[in-house]
């Protein structure tokens, strides 16, 4: 399971969280991380929003392929994970690479291609600031159009998104499950809604239970020593993308 840091590249919870569950389960975790400026994953470029494009995302595949070759992995069993900037890329690879990983959970994200430019940059802001608007069908075209010839089973999704995120706006929230919702053929209406905690909703699509094959997570964040944190069973620390 690649576990997508956010930026600056953490080495805390991000980190020892993921670890602990690997040792207590008996799962691979692998690392990536962004070493250009700004230490953002890219997210933007044509050939990263490309099926065997190149980039970042051909770069964690290879890692991923590297592992089920070389370390007896089941690569009937892989999975994404990733906060911020690692979110934004676990959307990316869940489109690009739907025959490689098997689910994916993003943690304050936005849609796949969302964050395109083309101006050689790897910062939209009006994507960051949730102004980026489409109707579902526009999203999942998105999406499909990564990997034109692909026809097998799209990869279940798990969202979650912080009220008061103020790098990667809210909104970007309903966008991605418009997107996903698309991608994976269900109702936008959910199936099931509860509040784990007062101040959290979350919603299942296409099913009521571990059958559903979307979930998402709405959460009232709070700011700890000027950082975001969230947290939902164990903790993490976010350190937001910096813009360039």
């Amino acid at each position: 399971m690649p576990a997508l840091r956010s930026v600056p590249q953490s080495l805390d919870r991000e980190v020892t969280v993921p670890e602990q569950l690997a040792n207590q389960h008996g799962f691979i975790v692998i690392y990536p991380s962004a070493t250009r400026s700004g230490s953002c994953f890219d997210v933007s470029t044509p050939q990263s929003l490309t099926h065997n494009g190149s980039s970042d995302p051909v770069g964690i595949v290879s890692m991923v392929q590297h592992v089920i070759q070389n370390f007896g992995a089941d690569a009937s069993r892989v999975f994404v994970t990733g906060a911020s900037s690692g979110a934004m890329m676990t959307n990316v690879l869940l489109g690009d690479y739907p025959d490689v990983f098997k689910a994916g959970a993003a943690f304050m994200g936005v849609p796949f291609g969302c964050f395109a430019t083309s101006d050689g940059s790897l910062w939209n802001t009006t994507c960051a600031n949730g102004q980026s608007i489409r109707t579902p069908q526009q999203w999942g075209d998105l999406a499909r159009a990564a990997f034109p010839g692909f026809t097998g089973p799209r990869p279940r999704m798990q969202l979650w998104h912080g009220t008061d995120d103020a790098t990667l706006r809210f909104p970007n929230f309903g966008e991605e499950i418009k997107q996903w919702t698309n991608v994976l053929g269900v109702s936008q209406t959910p199936a099931f809604t509860d509040h784990p905690q007062s101040t959290w909703t979350r919603t299942r699509y296409g099913g009521t239970g571990v059958d559903a094959i979307l979930n998402r997570a709405r959460m009232v964040q709070y700011m700890v020593d000027g950082r975001l944190s969230v947290a939902y069973g164990h903790p993490y620390t976010i350190f937001k993308c910096r813009a360039t």
